[in-house]
């Protein structure tokens, strides 16, 4: 798990950018070494991370199905806005 941590806003991009660019990294060298799961746990992922599409393309499809039958109108879109959508 890498969890960074910093004080000034100002500081986002530069952070962020540090971050994305320490996540492929390390995807590239666990998947050279074949040790590269595809699973993404949504708590730890980065921004550009693609956590529902790791759940498979069966299961992605079942949980936008949920979602729509459960929230037609995508107001929890709306009222939880974020980076990793169904």
């Amino acid at each position: 798990m890498v969890a960074p941590y910093w004080k000034n806003a100002e500081d986002n991009d530069v952070v962020y950018a540090a971050f994305d660019a320490f996540i492929t990294k390390s995807a590239a060298l666990a998947q050279k070494l074949d040790m590269l799961h595809p699973f993404i746990y949504q708590n730890y992922a980065g921004q550009p991370q693609p956590v529902f599409a790791s759940y498979g393309k069966e299961n992605r499809a079942r949980l936008r199905e949920i979602k729509n039958r459960y929230d037609p109108a995508g107001i929890l879109d709306r009222l939880q806005p974020g980076y990793h959508q169904v």
